[in-house]
């Protein structure tokens, strides 16, 4: 089993099961994929912060916890995890995002979210290889 944290797909055949998450798969994404049967698209934000970020900007909620969660994955396990992800993009939306309905936000507030996203990004990958390696 593969999980690709990407959009795109994986040279499929190489793997029993291909798991594609992403917040949003194109329709010309979800098309390629029905192709194969052993791929499976599931929609989740990788970042875990776009329900705290949109809570805060409708809040208008300049103090609100902004914490990077990313989604439970429920396979058991995983032969090849690839995140696709450019590190320093992860945050470019949910920080644009509060700082077009919050302009007050600090920056400071912003730099924390950004440092917060990478660094949960990369021990979410960790660890989900780390449950792998121990079976």
């Amino acid at each position: 089993v593969a999980t690709v944290l990407m959009l795109g797909l994986l040279t499929a055949s190489a793997f029993r099961k291909v798991v594609l998450l992403d917040i949003l798969h194109l329709q010309a994404n979800r098309r390629a994929a029905r192709t194969y049967a052993n791929v499976e698209l599931i929609s989740a934000d990788v970042t875990g912060v776009s329900r705290d970020v949109y809570r805060a900007a409708r809040r208008q909620d300049l103090q609100a916890p902004l914490k990077s969660t990313p989604p439970k994955l429920t396979q058991n396990r995983f032969d090849l995890i690839i995140s696709a992800n450019v590190l320093s993009q992860l945050a470019v939306i949910p920080c644009n995002f509060l700082k077009g309905h919050c302009p007050a936000i600090a920056q400071e507030r912003l730099s924390a979210l950004t440092k917060d996203v990478i660094e949960t990004h990369l021990a979410w990958i960790s660890a989900s290889a780390e449950r792998n390696s121990a079976r």
